[in-house]
């Protein structure tokens, strides 16, 4: 047995850190560990398959070699709510529902699902809107493929009472659900352009 800390995963730098509130980008599933030991990566691999050269397993390359292609849906809970969520707002299974139901649209398995806070660059590590834990049942009775928003999809600070899992996007859709993030989408343009052509589902090539 052999324990990990509460929150644990890994990211790769070249010549400079790309992670972070500044630069859109996706999360590959050997970002995050459960706290399960060493066999805390995505489908019981062994964390040790992290190297100092890089991830043997589940990196970024695997998704890079296709791509992610399908059918994007936009959620936009900041125009349902009436304008940008205070920063650490918690978005809840219900928005999601009002935003579909707002739409027209239905989110089904092997979505692409963008969920706008309305918020964009001004989410930061300190303060951002997100999902709350709640949504995790959600997103994978739907089968949803990847989740982006405008920030990382968390909510900071933490949610009072979630100590151990104080991330649970990140902690429990990247290990547990096989889910890729692309966090810090810039969706104002995406929202404008769907109010355009009043379609709120739209081909996603990234």
């Amino acid at each position: 047995d052999d324990p990990l800390p509460e929150e644990s995963g890994c990211y790769d730098t070249v010549a400079m850190s790309c992670h972070g509130f500044g630069v859109t980008h996706v999360d590959a599933l050997c970002h995050m560990f459960t706290p399960q030991g060493t066999e805390g990566m995505y489908n019981g691999h062994p964390i040790s398959n992290v190297t100092d050269t890089g991830a043997l397993r589940l990196g970024i390359e695997h998704i890079g070699a296709t791509g992610i292609v399908g059918r994007g849906v936009l959620l936009d809970v900041a125009e349902i709510r009436g304008g940008p969520l205070p920063l650490g707002t918690a978005i809840m299974p219900a928005d999601l529902e009002a935003a579909e139901q707002a739409h027209n649209v239905t989110v089904g398995e092997g979505d692409i699902v963008f969920v706008r806070n309305g918020a964009g660059a001004r989410n930061t590590y300190r303060h951002a809107s997100g999902l709350h834990a709640a949504c995790l049942p959600w997103l994978r009775d739907r089968r949803v493929a990847v989740l982006s928003s405008d920030s990382d999809s968390d909510v900071h600070p933490p949610i009072s009472g979630f100590n151990t899992w104080a991330e649970p996007i990140h902690m429990v859709a990247i290990p547990y659900l096989g889910l890729a993030l692309i966090d810090h989408a810039e969706l104002d343009g995406l929202a404008q352009a769907c109010a355009q052509e009043d379609r709120w589902s739209f081909f996603v090539s990234a």
